[in-house]
Order: structure tokens, then C-alpha cells, then sequence
């Protein structure tokens, strides 16, 4: 089944869309050529169907279009008729044109031939019904026709090479968006990443993607309200996001001296109520802590003791997985301690979260009984020097709702309910402060041994808390 586009002036027609039985939703569905049908077991029918997920016509074209050109490079290199191409939309720009022979800016006057057959090669990928109506357009001196043409049949870093060796090249949103991952060695990073991805989509889902300096002042808070009411974002949420796109802005705009776009807007909005729909997250009460030891001192797993260390020290979920036993320091002493600072698979908060904590109570029974380099082994992953956190904090979650139920604190709440702890121990602010890596500043004897003991004192004291303060607001 083939759809026709009408665009000013000439009509594009684009193959292998169809419906299925059932559903008001277009789908892609294509044959696979047979020379390359091995690389595609798992598809028996020897076709591709994919769904493109809109019922709008002009919708299903445009994204049939991107999935006909990702195939087709797909096959081109898998037949070794093509180069992999990897980085972002601008490094493949500029590798497209060291491969013509032309220069990485404007080219000048002794490049035309090259560039002739640069545009040459393009024209000739491209299909029969785009050919002609370009001829069209060009015959009608139509340039706002070429430009919808082309940006609808080339890829991006196609198109990128082109302005770039026109002289008209500018960043737009999702272009800064990839560098900035690039420069910050984040783009194989989920984690790292997934903020900017998901406040970079909004973005260009709201307003488009355009270059920083074409985002008025009264767009962007539109786009702080589309956050909050239309996706139905926490305040605290939205300026999360907000500082991604502005940090992404600034950096590649700085990096790369585009002083017309470091004047961009993403600066000094106004995030309406900021921080008011906050929810208290709850303290544990001393009841679900009795429980919880219980249950750990009859089956003292991993998991079971990563939750005891978080317990009893106030530690985060990624500072508790990323421990190992290099950190582990006086098993054979009356103060056992951990220190906290950074490595390579720890990257701190914040300075402050340097730290030295003295075990105590199940969190020391579980580290004396640790015989390999890591605490929590299943949490790190030593080829990549990442710790998977996000993997450690749905397990003690999962781990404290299967005895305390689904309406349980989860392992963040450690920390808080820690702080009253201490507080309630009668242990001075400043210490406090000082354990929980909330200190911008440290005393004199911070780390000594008399400074470990005082604090293994007011942390012992703590393991017989009976919840005095539990959920007490500070004035």
C-alpha cells in the first residue's frame, strides 16, 4: 500500500505503509531483501512490521520515511556498501564530509567540485519520486518546497553536511542535546542521560526544536507549565529538568562560541509554588526498625545486609552498594569504621559526603562477615566502574514492603529517620551534620580516633531509640 504527502507545489508518495485488522493505527510492513534475510532470524515471515503508533496520515509518512532510511543504511552495511557511522548527528556530519574531500566549515571557492559531487551522490540515493519532485521545485525556483524535500528524505547528519559546508549551520535543540552528552562522556550512559532525554523530548515535543536563542521568554514558561499540568510533574521535578536543558544550552554555547545563542532564555524563569507540593517522606518508626533487625538477624543475605549498613549509618543507596572492604578500617579495634570518599565507581553528592561513619550493631556483624573485595558484589559491575544503585534500591525496597508492607519508608528514609536518631541521642547538630554528609564544613579532630569514637558512642546510643522524636519537624 502506498500514501501521498502533498507538499507546496508537488506530491511525495511513500511505500510500505498499511493498517491491520483491528486497528485505526498505520504500521510499517516490509519485505526483507532476501541477500540480507540471515541477519534477521527471529522474523520468520522474512518481514519487518512495526507499528508508527498515529492515526494521522501525514504523521505516518514522515515516520515510515525515518524507518525506510534507518533499513536501508542498515542493509547498505551490512552488504559493506556503507561506513558505521556513531556520535552524535554532528560527528557524522562532519565525518560525511572529510569522506567528500571537503572542509569541516564554510567551503570556499576551490571546493565547488567537490562539493558538486558531494550533492551529486545525494541526489542519486535518493528515490525516483523524490528526484522528480525536486526537479519540480527547482524549475519553480521554489526553495521553501527543496528545503521541506530534503529535510523529509535526508538524514539529519545529511543535512547537517550541507549547511555545514553552506555556511548556514546551527545548533538546534536535539543536536546540543547529543554534543553535550558527548563532551560530558554521558551517551552510553542511561543514567547519566535519561534527565536530559526526558527534558529535552518535552522540549521539543512543546516548542519545537529550534536553536536556544528562538525560545522566547513567554515559551519557555509555557513549557514550565506543560511540565506541571499537562505531565503532571512535581516543582522540584520540573526545575530538575529546566537545569538540564539550560545546563546542555550553556555548556555547548560557551564550548563552542555560539555567541548568539549563549543568550538564551532557559535562565532566571520562575517555576510557579517551587518545592510546595513536596511530600514529607516518612521516618521509620522504632517499631518497623525492631522488625526490621529481627528479620535480619535470622537470615543475613546481601540484601538484608546492605539494608542493616544503610540502617545503622545513614548512609545513601549508591554510597551503601558502592562499598568495599578497602573501605572497611579497625575490624580488630573497640571503634570499627567506614570511610566514604570518592573512587571510580563512587562519585560523591557533595564534598561533604566525605566521611568517616563507626559501625555498629547489624551493619558491623555483616561487614565482619564479608570475605570478598566487595560488600555488596551483585551491585557492581567492574568492567563498566559503575555500582547499580537503581538495582540495589528496588531490591531493599521490594525486601522491607515483603515484612513491613506496601505502604513501608523505602531506603531512602533511612537517612532522615537516622538524623532524628541522633537528635534524639542528644548528639550535637554539628556532628550530625557531619555523619549524614550534610556539613560544609568539618572540625579540626574530624576523622581522629577520638572524633570515631565520640560518634560510635551517639551511634550506639541510637540502636535503642524508641522513637521520641519519630516524624518531629525542627523549628
Amino acid at each position: 500500500m502506498t500514501l501521498t504527502l502533498q507538499l507546496k507545489n508537488c506530491t511525495v508518495i511513500m511505500q510500505y505503509i498499511t493498517k491491520v485488522s483491528g486497528s485505526n493505527k498505520w504500521y510499517y510492513k516490509r519485505r526483507i531483501p532476501q541477500d540480507v534475510q540471515s541477519h534477521y532470524p527471529d522474523n520468520k515471515d522474512k518481514k519487518i512490521v512495526k507499528s508508527l503508533k498515529t492515526e494521522n496520515k501525514q504523521d505516518a509518512i514522515r515516520k515510515a520515511s525515518q524507518f525506510t532510511r534507518e533499513f536501508e543504511a542498515e542493509w547498505a552495511v551490512i552488504r559493506g556498501k556503507a561506513p558505521i557511522l556513531t556520535g552524535t548527528i554532528l560527528d557524522k556530519a562532519r565525518d560525511i564530509l572529510e569522506r567528500n574531500g571537503l572542509p569541516l566549515s564554510k567551503r570556499s571557492k576551490h571546493n565547488e567540485l567537490e562539493y558538486d559531487f558531494f550533492t551529486d551522490s545525494l541526489d542519486e540515493s535518493l528515490p525516483k519520486e523524490a528526484k522528480d519532485a525536486l526537479h519540480l521545485a527547482h524549475m519553480n525556483k521554489d526553495a521553501e518546497a527543496t528545503n521541506e524535500l530534503l529535510a523529509f528524505y535526508l538524514e539529519p547528519e545529511q543535512l547537517a553536511a550541507i549547511a555545514i559546508s553552506d555556511g548556514t549551520f546551527v545548533l538546534n535543540a536535539s543536536t546540543i542535546l547529543e554534543e553535550h552528552l558527548k563532551n560530558q562522556k554521558w551517551l552510553s550512559n542511561k543514567k547519566k542521560s535519561g534527565p536530559y532525554r526526558l527534558a529535552f523530548a518535552d522540549l521539543i515535543d512543546v516548542l519545537g526544536d529550534r536553536r536556544p536563542s528562538e525560545y522566547r521568554v513567554f515559551e519557555v514558561q509555557q513549557l514550565i507549565t506543560y511540565m506541571i499540568e499537562e505531565r503532571g510533574l512535581k516543582t522540584m521535578s520540573v526545575k530538575r529538568r529546566m537545569g538540564c536543558i539550560r545546563a546542555a544550552f550553556t555548556g555547548v554555547t560557551k564550548l563552542y562560541e555560539l555567541n548568539e545563542d549563549k543568550q538564551h532564555n532557559f535562565t532566571g524563569y520562575d517555576i510557579p509554588n517551587l518545592g510546595d507540593d513536596a511530600e514529607d517522606r516518612l521516618d521509620f518508626t522504632a517499631q518497623q526498625l525492631l522488625a526490621l533487625r529481627a528479620a535480619i538477624s535470622v537470615d543475613m543475605d546481601e540484601i538484608w545486609g546492605m539494608i542493616a549498613v544503610m540502617m545503622e549509618t545513614g548512609f545513601r543507596v549508591s554510597e551503601a552498594c558502592s562499598l568495599s572492604i578497602a573501605d572497611v578500617h579497625g575490624l580488630d579495634t573497640a571503634y570499627p569504621f567506614l570511610t566514604l570518599h570518592k573512587t571510580p565507581f563512587r562519585k560523591l553528592k557533595t564534598k561533604s559526603s566525605i566521611r568517616f561513619i563507626p559501625l555498629t550493631g547489624l551493619a558491623l556483624k555483616y561487614v565482619r562477615s564479608v570475605s570478598g573485595k566487595w560488600l555488596f558484589p551483585r551491585y557492581i559491575d567492574e568492567e563498566e566502574k559503575q555500582v547499580k544503585s537503581d538495582n540495589g534500591s528496588a531490591a531493599a525496597k521490594k525486601r522491607i514492603q515483603s515484612l513491613l508492607g506496601l505502604d513501608a519508608p523505602t531506603s531512602h528514609s533511612f537517612r532522615h529517620t537516622m538524623a532524628t536518631r541522633l537528635r534524639d541521642a542528644e548528639c550535637p547538630e554539628d556532628m550530625r551534620n557531619e555523619m549524614l554528609g550534610w556539613s560544609s564544613k568539618v572540625s579540626d579532630r574530624y576523622g581522629s580516633p577520638s572524633d570515631i569514637s565520640i560518634k560510635a558512642r551517639y551511634l550506639e546510643k541510637t540502636l535503642d531509640w524508641q522513637g521520641q522524636g519519630w516524624n518531629r519537624v525542627d523549628n
